[in-house]
């Protein structure tokens, strides 16, 4: 019994057909037949961002209009895909948890907001307010793909989607690599255009590629990852090893004896894999300067403990030109928790503590059931890619204004959604033939 809607989970009886001009095809072939034609849209809706944010440093463009063009490609293609479901897909109306985690993330957040105005905390709210609705639109890509997943195949656009953005980080990094382009220099790291975003831009294909036997498109990826010596996204991949091997139901111990191999040989025989090697073993509090600037987020959290001090209070309170004379500090918050607690308080740390729980709970479920799913190495590596993320990540600054890798986060979230409602018809459906014997 799979996943698809279109089949079990949203049929009670599997072998019925569509109606209509779909007459004569299986449930199973018309979701693969939509997620072909809907592949396009949805994978600009996924990697739009990664484009403009190309843009803006490439050719030196407008900030504020690439916002504005990519803020429309987004509206474009939900709107598509929005109208193509309402004429062709059967609905599946189950509400996940994990949407529920979601609306209660974005009510948060407006809650937040309105108890920081109400009080007076900030007094720029002519810039606060829309950087907040800036926020919320982002979470766009979660609602849209909630739907598409429940009635298509997305096996197929996670991996085109992951073609796309091997193509664009390999690319940035292979540029500054070879002096064309550049963005941090010293150290043996290498970036480009895309800025060092692009290291956990990188996880998402690699843990991909690699749960799903496709081991040469994930030495690629690992590769463009060593090239930016970064620590925090490789911990990040590890993480998610451990949750493959303790949840999905593939072939775990080949996979994982054979990563270790690769990654011990490459460790020993490497330059570019001794430096990664040396920057995950720091662990003094001069060389993580991750952990004063999360000491600055916990102050200003003590300071409004509710409701927080607003987006962004870190750059607010503390100028970059102040951080950047403080030792050990950097310019921004980079931790998600801490960020949550600084800018919104409990108010906002809740409501993200309840998408992430339901995210979670939901990625285990889907790993555990990786069988009933076509390409299950896919959907398994996505679900543990994104528990890794949401909950190990304590280095990328994703949910701000202008990221490119927050649109990913929460686009792939919806997928999941969409999926974990697929596999709760899917249960339901089963409890309903026990039953019945």
């Amino acid at each position: 019994m799979t996943l698809s809607p279109l089949n079990s989970a949203a049929d009670p009886q599997p072998s019925a057909r569509l109606r209509g001009s779909a007459r004569g095809k299986t449930n199973a072939d018309l979701g693969s037949m939509r997620a072909r034609r809907l592949a396009v849209p949805a994978i600009t809706l996924l990697t739009a961002a990664m484009f403009t944010n190309s843009i803006i440093y490439i050719l030196g463009a407008s900030r504020a209009w690439m916002l504005v063009l990519e803020y429309v490609i987004w509206l474009l293609s939900g709107l598509f895909l929005r109208a193509y479901f309402r004429r062709s897909a059967p609905s599946i109306r189950h509400r996940t948890q994990v949407r529920s985690g979601m609306i209660v993330f974005v009510t948060a957040l407006v809650l937040s907001t309105l108890c920081i105005w109400i009080a007076g905390v900030r007094t720029d709210l002519d810039r606060l307010l829309p950087q907040i609705g800036a926020l919320i639109y982002m979470t766009l890509p979660f609602f849209i793909f909630d739907r598409v997943a429940k009635a298509a195949d997305m096996e197929r656009i996670v991996l085109l989607t992951c073609h796309v953005i091997l193509a664009l980080c390999i690319t940035s990094i292979i540029g500054d690599f070879l002096a064309i382009t550049d963005f941090e220099h010293g150290a043996g790291r290498y970036f480009g255009f895309l800025g060092d975003p692009v290291a956990w831009a990188l996880t998402l294909p690699f843990l991909v590629y690699f749960s799903s036997n496709r081991f040469m498109l994930a030495a690629l990826a690992g590769f463009g990852l060593a090239l930016t010596g970064s620590r925090a996204p490789a911990i990040c991949i590890i993480a998610a090893l451990l949750l493959l091997i303790a949840f999905s139901r593939g072939r775990r111990t080949k996979y994982f004896v054979t990563l270790g191999l690769l990654l011990a040989l490459a460790a020993y025989e490497s330059d570019i894999f001794q430096t990664l090697a040396a920057r995950i073993g720091s662990t003094s509090i001069s060389a993580n300067d991750r952990l004063g600037t999360a000491i600055l987020g916990i102050k200003i959290f003590k300071r409004s403990p509710y409701f927080g001090m607003g987006y962004d209070s870190f750059s607010h309170l503390f100028s970059r030109r102040l951080t950047s004379n403080m030792q050990d500090v950097l310019f921004a918050q980079t931790s998600t928790f801490v960020q949550m607690l600084s800018d919104g308080g409990l108010i906002l740390f809740l409501g993200y503590l309840a998408f992430v729980m339901t995210t979670s709970i939901a990625a285990i479920a889907l790993m555990k059931r990786s069988k009933s799913v076509v390409d299950s190495g896919i959907i398994n590596g996505l679900s543990a890619w994104l528990i890794a993320i949401l909950w190990v990540n304590q280095s990328a600054t994703w949910f701000i204004v202008g990221s490119y890798f927050g649109p990913l986060v929460f686009g792939m979230a919806g997928i999941l959604s969409g999926y974990y409602a697929r596999l709760l018809l899917v249960r339901a459906h089963e409890r309903a033939l026990a039953s019945a014997r």
